[in-house]
């Protein structure tokens, strides 16, 4: 291939990146909520706990324990119910069902609107159960292992920090089980999340691109003009 040739497809190849960089940076402009970054997002948990065991959610420090799930193995007579329980550390709630001695931890669906200074909220219950007597599966979450979103806040009393997590419910005669997908909470207090919300891209780094590719691709076709 000739040398001028060469330099033909390079400049072609570096006048298309010079366009998608100024493309990018003007996307940032439509983007809503583009400059959001104030959610703590925690992916890939994936960890399967099955009866007796139990996940901490440590979210306001390393050993806070501000949510545990536990499965709990029922026991013939006594308790005949395996569940999957929650429970909750100083100052953490998880959304309960507005029947309050119902205890059930509330199944929400992804985008749906958890706010920390509205709605029910309670420091102990179940996600599901099963009574190994009756046959009889109480609680809204699945016992077949559908995914659902549990709502709760944690941290200092009046500045709650919002925050969900994506948690698939195994529970029946076989005994209890749940796993952790992933997790996100807000950062500022008294802060809506929607179940789901993971942090966005800041817009700054787009619109520098953007520019930068503007200014470069307009020098280079007047020098070429």
């Amino acid at each position: 291939m000739s040398k001028n040739r060469k330099e033909l497809r390079r400049g072609v190849t570096l006048e298309k990146k010079l366009a998608a960089y100024t493309l990018a940076g003007a996307a940032a402009f439509v983007v809503p909520g583009a400059a959001k970054a104030d959610v703590i997002y925690v992916p890939n948990v994936d960890t399967i706990v099955n009866q007796t065991g139990s996940f901490d959610f440590n979210l306001s420090g390393p050993s806070s324990d501000d949510i545990t799930l536990t499965a709990q193995a029922g026991t013939n007579g006594t308790d005949p119910t395996n569940e999957v329980d929650f429970s909750t550390g100083t100052g953490a709630q998880v959304m309960i069902d507005p029947i309050p001695f119902n205890a059930n931890a509330t199944d929400l669906a992804f985008g749906a609107l958890i706010d920390p200074t509205t709605g029910n909220w309670g420091s102990s219950g179940k996600l599901v159960s099963y009574d190994t007597v009756t046959s009889n599966f109480a609680g809204d979450w699945s016992s077949t292992g559908d995914t659902g979103y549990l709502a709760f806040y944690f941290g200092a009393v009046g500045s709650p920090q919002a925050g969900w997590a994506q948690i698939s419910t195994t529970d029946g005669a076989g005994g209890a089980s749940f796993e952790v997908l992933d997790y996100a909470y807000e950062t500022t207090p008294n802060t809506p999340i929607n179940a789901g919300q993971v942090p966005e891209p800041s817009a700054l780094p787009l619109l520098i691109l953007g520019g930068a590719g503007l200014i470069a691709l307009r020098r280079r076709r007047a020098a070429h003009a």
